[in-house]
């Protein structure tokens, strides 16, 4: 307890110690990641919602009173939260802030969770038939946690919520292949990219996450480049239909 609260009062610090609003985009994400990771480990030990109330009744004074220190930090009751992953583990809670349009975690939001075993009847040894078969969750919070700490490197704040709210609804499979993404094979594809000088559609409807393999494929006009990903890919009638229509949209012939 007092390794994180250190940890957490150190983040926040960092939040009100401003220089511009790209470097509180940066702390601000920081310290999602740090609050995100700290409940995601902690979570499963017993009365651990008690241990945070006391871990962040400090921040929560701090928050409080931003208003009245003298860098001007604007702290906010209310706001939007464009995040899906904020918005379903924290946006009940009364003690969301918002700095600049940006939600911070509330650290004293988190509840005890039951360790998950997978059933012993089911690994990937198992076939299952058609109609059995549900698109496996694959979500991996060190990649979620990855999207939230480096949310300020992106083009924009809506584009770095989006993405992460796509991997979340995509259970963190590829949207062609239905194969698990990884940190060093996964990308968010435009589906209508920018033409004619126009500004980027970041919107929610507009990306969908790929391996790095099918957004090639997608992307690929020269017949070599599209043989190769084709046969590693392998895709079959309906998945070859997808590829075919985000091409499209790509302004990419079809395969």
């Amino acid at each position: 307890m007092r390794n994180a609260k250190s940890k957490v009062k150190d983040s926040v610090k960092k939040i009100f110690d401003h220089s511009d609003q790209k470097s509180i985009n940066k702390n601000v994400s920081l310290y999602n990641s740090l609050v995100s990771g700290l409940h995601n480990y902690y979570k499963m030990a017993t009365h651990v919602s008690a241990d945070f109330a006391i871990i962040g009744y400090p921040v929560q004074l701090r928050l409080n009173g931003a208003n009245h220190n003298h860098r001007k930090c604007s702290v906010e009751k209310q706001g939007e939260i464009v995040s899906n992953f904020i918005a379903e583990k924290y946006g009940k809670s009364k003690q969301m802030r918002w700095i600049g349009k940006r939600p911070i975690i509330p650290v004293a939001y988190v509840q005890h969770e039951y360790p998950k075993y997978k059933r012993r009847a089911v690994n990937k040894y198992v076939m299952k038939k058609d109609a059995e078969y549900k698109v496996p969750n694959s979500i991996n919070f060190e990649i979620i946690r990855y999207l939230i700490e480096n949310a300020y490197k992106w083009e924009s704040i809506e584009f770095a919520d989006n993405m992460l709210s796509r991997y979340i609804a995509q259970k963190g499979n590829c949207a062609i292949n239905r194969k698990p993404l990884y940190l060093h094979n996964m990308e968010c594809h435009h589906i209508k990219p920018r033409r004619g000088g126009q500004s980027e559609d970041n919107s929610y409807k507009n990306l969908i996450m790929l391996s790095t393999e099918a957004h090639r494929l997608i992307t690929a006009t020269k017949e070599d480049t599209i043989k190769k990903h084709l046969d590693f890919i392998k895709p079959d009638e309906k998945q070859l239909g997808k590829i075919n229509k985000l091409r499209k949209h790509a302004g990419v012939k079809p395969i």
